[in-house]
């Protein structure tokens, strides 16, 4: 299978081989609860791994072209509202600025532990000023969030349908590795939203991580 470019968050955790249309499965259903708060513009990925497994046959609801449609609307909502456009562009800077912060205190802790003469400055007043920020730029982030996804709840429609389509595929997945007998038991997806059958949540969002961290609840039969 064909390695996710670089850039791109795997958004399952695997821990054990997987056969590849299971693998598709799982991708498509990560993108499309993505999609559903407007994150992943990974449309020509989408369509190859629907194309590869199959979709429009496999599952008689789904409909790539109205599929495509409402993905397509979603993801291009914040070019057409300015505040919007504004906070989508500065959300990446804000998670690259909270990464710095938690790089920098990491940093300077080790070089305290391991050459403390090294540090010629008040360490501690260094690190709370650091920590200040960084609990600032978490804040922001949270703010810019909500405002996005309250945005999103105008096109609650086309949501509830796209919602409805990933459980479809849910099923589709949790069908397939039933009668294959595929363990799954160690894949862990990364989820925005919980509100799908079929799944056990292990995880639920924190102030430093969005997602849900999600297990398949696969029935023997």
């Amino acid at each position: 299978m064909k390695k996710p470019e670089r850039g791109l968050k795997m958004p399952f955790l695997r821990k054990c081989k997987l056969p590849e249309d299971i693998e598709n499965y799982i991708n498509v259903v990560c993108i499309l609860d993505a999609v559903r708060v407007g994150r992943f513009k990974r449309l020509r990925e989408l369509e190859k791994y629907i194309d590869e497994l199959d979709l429009e046959r496999g599952i008689p609801e789904f409909k790539w072209k109205t599929l495509k449609g409402d993905i397509e609307l979603l993801l291009s909502l914040p070019g057409k509202s300015p505040i919007l456009r504004k906070f989508t562009s500065i959300l990446p800077i804000l998670n690259m600025s909270i990464l710095l912060s938690f790089l920098v205190m990491i940093v300077l802790v080790t070089i305290n532990i391991l050459s403390p003469r090294k540090i010629t400055f008040n360490l501690h007043d260094t690190l709370m000023i650091i920590i200040f920020i960084t609990g600032g730029l978490l804040v922001a982030r949270w703010y810019i969030e909500e405002r996005i996804k309250e945005f999103y709840e105008e096109t609650q429609k086309k949501k509830l349908r796209l919602s409805r389509i990933t459980q479809m595929v849910i099923d589709k997945l949790l069908k397939t590795i039933s009668e294959r007998n595929i363990s799954v038991e160690k894949v862990r997806l990364k989820l925005f939203n919980a509100d799908y059958k079929g799944i056990l949540i292990l995880k639920e969002p924190s102030f430093f991580r969005e997602q849900y961290i999600v297990k398949l609840d696969v029935k023997k039969t």
